[in-house]
């Protein structure tokens, strides 16, 4: 099952566990292993999800071929539609929250959290 091969290939180059990725998407644990094995495949929306965290276009994560992932750092050549148009300043807080570890994330939210509270 292509899927399956491209999405562990994806998960071993960048040493997810099963647990981090689901938390970095918003899925379950659970849900996870069961792509890992190819119990069943995401939606297909959750698969362009997938493919948008990995910085591959999602015919390469359903493909027949393993996907090429960019280069840590390295931009999507493609606009992102998310983030087409958004300041520099946006720009880079998503790129930090796309490598951050969780941790990062989690300290990140804190601050965010106690910033919200000051409006």
């Amino acid at each position: 099952m292509p899927f399956t091969q491209n999405f562990n290939y994806c998960m071993e180059q960048k040493k997810y566990t099963a647990y981090k990725f689901a938390k970095i998407i918003g899925a379950s644990n659970q849900g996870v292993l069961n792509w890992q094995s190819g119990e069943c495949i995401p939606y297909p929306k959750t698969r362009q999800k997938i493919a948008d965290h990995f910085g591959i276009t999602l015919a390469e994560l359903d493909g027949d071929e393993l996907p090429v992932l960019p280069e840590k750092g390295a931009k999507k050549s493609a606009l992102d539609p998310k983030t087409e148009g958004v300041s520099p300043t946006v720009q880079e807080l998503f790129d930090f929250i796309d490598t951050a570890t969780d941790a990062e994330l989690n300290g990140l939210l804190r601050y965010a959290q106690f910033l919200m509270s000051k409006r």
